[in-house]
Order: C-alpha cells, then structure tokens, then sequence
C-alpha cells in the first residue's frame, strides 16, 4: 500500500497519481488501513459508528453522520477523521472536507486545553498527526479546486466546532492546562478563528494564488481531483 507523505505545502501538492484519485489509499498503524475504497483495519472506533464506517455505503455513511450529530460532545477527533476519509472514499468529497476541518479544529481545541504529553492522550495525539499528514493531501487537493466552496467549509466547521464542545473538555479525570477550562476553550477557539481568517486572507492575495495554481499544475493536481 501506498504511503503518502506530507510536503511543505498540503494546500498545493498532492500524490502524483496520473488517474483521477478517487480514494484515499493510507494507514495509520494501528488504528486505520484503506486501499481502493475498502476499509482493511478500523480500530478505535466504537459501535455502531464501527459498522456504519467500516460498510463506506451511502446509507450506512448517513447513518454515521446523524449518529454523530445525536451525540456530538462524546465523539472523539479520531473517529471524525475516519468519517472524513471514508467520505471521500464514498465520492462525498464536499462533506469528507467539512468533517476533516471539523476533526483539526476538535483536536486543536482539545489539545489547548487538554495535557496530552503522557499515555493514551499521547498515542492519540500521534495518531491525529499522521491522519492529517496523509489524510490531508487529498483533503485539501480537492478543497481547493473551488476557493468559494472550501471556504464555506471552513466557516461551516469552526461553527459547527463552537456549536457542538467536546465532553471530554471538561472531564476532571483529564489533567487539564490550567485551573479555567472555559477561558482555555475560549482561547483555543479564537486561535483557531484566527487562523481561518489568516488563511482566507492568504487566498485573497492574487500572487500567491497564481503560484499556489502553477505549483497545482505543475503535480497535475487539478486532473487527479477536480473531477466531476
């Protein structure tokens, strides 16, 4: 199986594939492992979102998601990032990146509130790294075939993220940052709208979209994902 590495810009590069990329081939040992649109390991996940991630079918993806609603504050970073890439193994590629952003922006907060230096916190934090680094590419290879609509994924998930707090944010068996975990959400999430807003600036600038463009051309980016 193919592993894909992360290079200095995600946003603009991308696997060089000549094909048309229509699933994201990668693991992340020793929690996911998918080739060809099959799910070969899914660990870390509890039922029903098991079943319902593991199937990839369209009803059993939209089961996921309302599941995911329904009980929202108790649905770990990990299992939206499993979401996000078995969307795009679906051809749901517009919701595959909602959910990805919605996995970073979770996690970002979780980990500016949350000690995450020792034990299971730690091998998570791993994990959610190698998920953005070869999850990402492809993410962020179709996001940005349509500036408009990958920025209102952006906007949809941070507001999702605001609406929607993790539990586990305030579990007193969590060693926590600092004694005021409300201000440290608060803080997390004005970073994180931060961010967006430095990115969207950054996609206003004409220079840096044409060589975000050229470099696109250049690893034939736009062939492998902007397919209809």
């Amino acid at each position: 199986m193919k592993k894909i590495v992360l290079l200095t810009l995600a946003l603009a590069l991308a696997p060089l594939r000549a094909a048309p990329v229509k699933s994201a081939d990668f693991y992340v040992s020793p929690y996911y492992a998918a080739e060809g649109g099959q799910v070969r390991t899914l660990r870390g996940v509890d039922e029903p979102l098991l079943s319902l991630l593991a199937s990839g079918k369209a009803q059993d993806l939209a089961a996921a998601r309302a599941h995911i609603e329904k009980n929202s504050a108790a649905i770990p970073p990990l299992t939206l990032m499993v979401l996000a890439a078995r969307l795009y193994d679906a051809g749901q590629r517009d919701e595959a990146v909602f959910w990805f952003y919605v996995a970073k922006d979770r996690y970002s907060v979780f980990v500016r509130v949350i000690d995450t230096s020792q034990g299971a916190r730690h091998e998570e934090e791993t994990a959610m790294t190698a998920f953005r680094e070869l999850l990402g590419p492809y993410i962020n290879s179709y996001a940005f075939c349509d500036l408009k609509n990958q920025q209102r994924q952006r906007r949809r998930a941070l507001e999702w993220v605001r609406a929607h707090p993790q539990a586990a944010l305030n579990d007193p068996s969590l060693p926590a940052l600092g004694p005021d975990r409300a201000a440290l959400t608060r803080a997390a999430l004005q970073k994180i709208q931060a961010s967006a807003d430095g990115e969207a600036r950054w996609l206003n600038n004409g220079a840096e979209m044409k060589k975000l463009q050229e470099q696109r051309r250049a690893q034939g980016v736009d062939e492998q994902f902007c397919w209809k």
